[in-house]
């Protein structure tokens, strides 16, 4: 997760003015859009790794979901539980 969080990172910082993002899912996007991607990729795993460094499981983080900001993200292709579950083992394989 984290690498895809960081080439993300790099792609903004090269991006045109007025470039269009055609994603592998969801409507025809820009830079802001991208940003705002990366900016939920930053956020939501960092939430698991705060909660992961309190020894909480993966279990207890599904439980506890993430924050309403977040919940949108998380009605279309990827559901909060799955997407939870892939920040969770990405963090535990650097482990």
């Amino acid at each position: 997760m984290e690498g895809m969080t960081k080439n993300i990172g790099d792609i903004i910082s090269k991006l045109p003015a007025g470039v269009k993002i055609i994603p592998g899912h969801g409507p025809l996007s820009d830079a802001d859009g991208l940003k705002a991607f990366h900016n939920m990729l930053v956020q939501t795993t960092d939430i698991v790794r705060k909660r992961m460094a309190a020894g909480k499981t993966l279990d207890q983080i599904k439980a506890e979901g993430l924050p309403e900001e977040w919940k949108t993200w998380a009605s279309g292709f990827i559901k909060t539980d799955l997407w939870l579950t892939l920040v969770y083992t990405s963090l535990s394989a650097k482990h």
